[in-house]
């Protein structure tokens, strides 16, 4: 009996050490396992890290660089000759023009049937004097245009080959004298078909279309050239 219990208490006692046995090697190797977790889990943790950095790096938005060329500027001179031609007027001999209107002169004294023949007669006597000179037309002739002309406007003419251009100083309706030998400005009270103006006067003169008997339509012009 006795032995019977000691053969218990051996068995139990090498159970025993045997578990302890078993104990420490299973604390070796779970101490290998817990190193082994410990090395996976820091593997883990790199490849988790590397997934935040890489999901940092996908995250991030990259903005390429913009590039700025800037060209150099060339400037180029460019020479340019500029030709000016100039043109002569060309009006022809004894002729009037008066806003692109060309009036044919005759020369003559101031006769009735001679200013019946022609369109505008430049008269040499007797009313031409030193001071001024007249030119006389039927106002349904080429005259017609005299009461529409303003102070300011200029005009020209070719007498005999010599061009001279004038400006208009005066144009208005002018009463004759009762000898009919001059003529006053309507509003005025100064005859003046022989005044001296200062300058040679270039007198043109016709009848007014209102009155043909007591008045007449003058215009007095200055030549500028």
């Amino acid at each position: 009996m006795r032995t019977r219990k000691l053969y218990l208490i051996l068995g139990f006692l090498f159970f025993t050490a045997m578990l302890l046995v078993g104990c420490s090697n299973a604390a070796e190797y779970g101490g290998g396992y817990l190193q082994q977790n410990v090395e996976q889990t820091n593997v883990i943790a790199a490849v988790k890290t590397n997934n935040e950095v890489n999901h940092s790096i996908t995250a991030t938005t990259t903005t390429p660089e913009s590039i700025i060329t800037t060209e150099p500027t060339t400037n180029v001179e460019i020479s340019t000759e500029v030709i000016i031609e100039t043109v002569e007027e060309y009006i022809p001999d004894d002729t009037l023009v008066i806003r692109d209107k060309y009036i044919t002169l005759s020369y003559g004294e101031n006769r009735q049937e001679l200013l019946d023949a022609s369109d505008v007669l430049y008269d040499i006597d007797p009313i031409t004097t030193e001071q001024n000179t007249f030119l006389i037309g039927h106002n349904f002739k080429s005259f017609s245009i005299l009461d529409s002309l303003t102070v300011g406007e200029q005009f020209a003419m070719n007498n005999h080959g010599i061009i001279t251009h004038y400006e208009i100083q005066k144009s208005g309706r002018a009463r004759l004298n009762d000898s009919r030998t001059d003529a006053t400005y309507v509003g005025e009270d100064e005859e003046f078909l022989y005044k001296d103006f200062g300058y040679h006067g270039f007198i043109l003169m016709t009848c007014d279309k209102q009155d043909e008997e007591n008045y007449r339509w003058i215009v007095v012009a200055k030549q500028i050239d």
